[in-house]
């Protein structure tokens, strides 16, 4: 039978980890993302109303890529650099893990484990 839940209370596996990206990054991102979406929608519909439409787009590509769409760009350069250093330490992380699991895999395959 598995041991009582009361055994591991004072154990916890969660480990804070703090985001890549700001929250505020990413909530400005989708509403580029939904001003881009708009704007799809309106060049589309220019098909059925030139003039309405076409004033819409107009304005929503005006919008986004003088304003919203230099801004976004602005702050995903500003945090790229500590996204990749992190990215990297992780990646390190990860080949040295596998490098230490493929020596003990070449160790036990050279014989060196149970069978010698």
């Amino acid at each position: 039978s598995p041991p009582p839940q009361s055994a591991f209370g004072g154990v916890t596996t969660k480990v804070a980890i703090k985001p890549t990206f700001s929250k505020c990054f990413t909530w400005f991102g989708l509403f580029v993302g939904m001003l881009s979406l708009v704007d799809f929608i309106a060049d589309v519909l220019r098909f059925l109303n030139w003039k309405t439409f076409g004033t819409i787009a107009m304005a929503m590509n005006a919008l986004l890529g003088v304003v919203f769409l230099p801004i976004w760009l602005l702050c995903l350069a500003s945090q790229l650099p500590e996204a990749t250093m992190r990215y990297e330490r992780e990646e390190r992380r990860a080949a040295i893990l596998l490098n230490e699991r493929r020596d003990d895999e070449v160790a036990a395959l050279k014989g060196e484990g149970e069978f010698s």
